[in-house]
């Protein structure tokens, strides 16, 4: 294994500063984008030895399924050298699938050993008018490999090589094929992380050549120093700083400057940024753009909840169902992974820039603790939710589409089988409902029959068909009448 760098960083144009400080999200990017067009493509002779192809097909065939390769055997030597020659015509195809498959589902973050290269600075940083942001190698986001022989998910430094010899396409290491570049690339001392794009956190919209920009969600605490460009503008100086100082979660970051010498060199200053703005960094947090996500009675009988304007359709899809029983006897929407149809969510401002005002304001309204109220900060991508983490990207990838800073909700789980002994299923809980005293029947009714229209789940759509709920008002138009 290679040895972890002490440093690395990261060279940035300025309009970068706002979504990899301000919102914490960077890039990784296809291979069809970099600036080696001989990336993820090394010289191929053909696809294996005779005696390895046999060997790797044996394996293949046998995993798929036992007895193949013992069927494949007994055609003789003439039908194994068939496929070995239909392999290599094939080849040119199968390195295209290859890279085109390798395109489409795996991004790259480049880093630099290096943070005084004026090539870099004038290349990646906009002729020095950008900024360079420098990581923590160490820190866990970067080191996230499945098994030993893991190639993705983990930090490796770039092998430069003078002449990439052709080898055999079976033969060739996840080294060989992702991590190693000519020599001419050597100045930038680079270091990489590939990801799937299964785990982005946004996909922000196309490039300039019409391919999607996937950002991934930073650790703050992997943030160990910002340095402004030696051509930076004010404007880029007082944005990043304000932004580092808004975000708690950035206290770490320091603040640099990087002066080009008359020889050409780059060497760095500390920014002062003065006592009062160090110590005075709770005063200075800039306020949170913060909404709050509704589905259920939230929207028809807020209460005295704290809101401005009104209540907006297109808020993120929750997995929601009437499978919470209420104090009252009510079956109540919950966000339920299990039984839950896909419903999309209202949300409304709330008038805090704080999160924890919002949050005891939803608290308050809902008559329950605060472990109870699911919120995520996208400024630093602390999160609180009953969910599995599937759902804590899709709020993120939401807000970060609306610009909004903070999103709480009511996280409460269903209780049909603690409540009742029995697994939630549509047809118990139409029993349920069924089996209600009248005047516990009607709270109930009200309840489901004032869900806005588009909550339209499996028990919602029984109780209509059952003729139970009332005419007229928010029923979901049936389908197929």
């Amino acid at each position: 294994m290679s040895q972890r760098p002490t440093n690395l960083y990261k060279y940035l144009p300025p309009e970068r500063a706002a979504s990899v400080l301000g919102k914490l999200l960077i890039r990784f990017s296809q291979v069809s984008v970099m600036n080696d067009i001989e990336e993820f493509k090394p010289p191929i002779s053909g696809i294996a030895t005779e005696t390895v192809f046999e060997e790797k097909f044996r394996d293949r065939a046998e995993a798929l399924y036992p007895g193949l390769w013992e069927l494949i055997q007994r055609q003789g030597p003439e039908y194994m050298a068939k496929l070995r020659k239909q392999a290599e015509q094939n080849l040119p195809q199968t390195i295209r699938t290859v890279y085109e498959m390798n395109d489409r589902n795996f991004g790259i973050l480049s880093l630099s050993e290096d943070a005084t290269s004026c090539d870099m600075w004038e290349r990646y940083a906009d002729q020095g008018r950008g900024l360079l942001v420098e990581f923590d190698p160490a820190h866990s986001w970067f080191w996230q490999k499945s098994s030993e022989d893991d190639d993705l998910r983990h930090l490796r430094r770039v092998t430069y090589v003078a002449d990439r010899t052709p080898a055999y396409l079976l033969a060739i290491t996840g080294q060989d094929y992702l991590y190693t570049k000519e020599t001419k690339w050597e100045y930038e001392r680079e270091w990489r992380i590939i990801l799937n794009f299964n785990s982005a956190a946004l996909n922000f919209g196309k490039d300039p050549k019409g391919t999607d920009v996937l950002l991934f969600a930073i650790p703050p605490d992997c943030l160990t120093s910002v340095t402004l460009g030696y051509n930076a503008s004010q404007e880029l100086v007082e944005q990043v700083r304000a932004t580092i100082a808004a975000n708690l979660s950035l206290s770490q970051v320091r603040l640099k400057a990087a002066k080009r010498r008359e020889d050409g060199s780059i060497e760095f200053g500390e920014i002062e940024t003065g006592a009062s703005a160090r110590g005075t960094r709770e005063s200075r947090v800039l306020p949170l753009k913060i909404v709050i996500l509704g589905w259920g009675s939230l929207i028809w009988d807020p209460r005295g909840l704290p809101r401005e304007g009104s209540w907006q359709e297109g808020g993120p899809i929750f997995p929601i169902e009437f499978s919470r029983v209420s104090n009252d006897c009510r079956l109540t929407l919950v966000i339920d992974p299990v039984n839950g149809a896909q419903v999309m969510t209202r949300y409304i401002q709330s008038p805090r820039a704080d999160l924890d005002d919002s949050i005891a304001d939803l608290k308050e309204r809902e008559g329950t603790g605060s472990k109870q109220i699911g919120f995520v900060n996208l400024r630093n991508g602390r999160n609180r939710c009953i969910v599995p983490p599937p759902l804590v990207p899709v709020i993120q990838q939401w807000g970060a589409k609306h610009g909004v800073d903070g999103v709480i909700w009511t996280d409460l789980r269903s209780n049909f089988d603690d409540e009742t002994g029995d697994p939630f299923t549509v047809e118990r809980a139409r029993d349920y409902l069924r089996g209600l005293p009248k005047s516990a029947a009607d709270r109930a009714r009200r309840y489901i029959n004032n869900a806005p229209p588009e909550v339209d789940t499996p028990l919602r759509r029984a109780m209509q068909e059952a003729r139970w709920l009332l005419s007229g008002s928010n029923l979901v138009p049936m389908k197929g009448r």
